[in-house]
């Protein structure tokens, strides 16, 4: 078939560049034993070791510190990632879902980016895990999107969250209130 209408081999051209443009894989985060917190991944930094790929799967093995750094450019979809802990046995994996789960398991998961990466994906800058029970993760109060490198662990958010109840100026603005607690309850307070 022979495309004549220039808007249609316009159209072809720009959907053939796109799938021929860098496809996200999966990553596999193997997590210490017994560590709780935030976990991070910053994606291209220059100068940074490339993740390792294994059966079509990023390797991210994450240092008890609790945060690593790649030159390697993904845009993982998150839920499809594989959370495990490792431990002299091997590999468990976490929970993980869009509702709270009780016990230890990855709580809150999110990425960040700007720009774009060869398509129509935003340019990864980074990816936040937090492992642990619910209860640590509401108590932990710190901000993984603010932890910069070089900071052994994230900074604590600015502000506590406020009770609508109690709050003391009631015309703040959403932008200042919004805390996420896990993927799908996400609370303006």
């Amino acid at each position: 078939m022979i495309l004549r209408d220039p808007k249609r081999r316009l159209l072809s051209v720009v959907l053939i560049l796109l799938s021929c443009g860098s496809k996200s894989r999966r990553e596999v985060w193997i997590i210490p034993a017994g560590y709780v917190g935030w976990l991070r991944l910053d994606y291209s930094i220059a100068g940074a070791p490339p993740l390792p790929l294994e059966n079509g799967w990023y390797v991210i093995r994450l240092p008890l510190t609790g945060r690593l750094a790649t030159s390697t450019a993904n845009y993982p979809p998150i839920d499809r990632n594989r959370y495990v802990l490792e431990n002299a046995s091997g590999w468990h994996d976490l929970g993980f879902s869009t509702k709270t789960i009780p016990g230890y398991a990855v709580q809150n998961a999110f990425d960040f980016g700007k720009g774009r990466l060869n398509g129509p994906f935003p340019q990864p800058e980074a990816e936040c895990v937090f492992v642990g029970t619910f209860s640590d993760f509401k108590s932990n109060g710190r901000n993984c999107a603010a932890w910069l490198r070089g900071q052994p662990e994230p900074p604590k958010f600015s502000k506590e969250p406020v009770n609508p109840r109690q709050r003391a100026n009631p015309n703040k603005t959403r932008e200042q209130t919004v805390r996420f607690h896990s993927l799908d309850d996400r609370k303006v307070e």
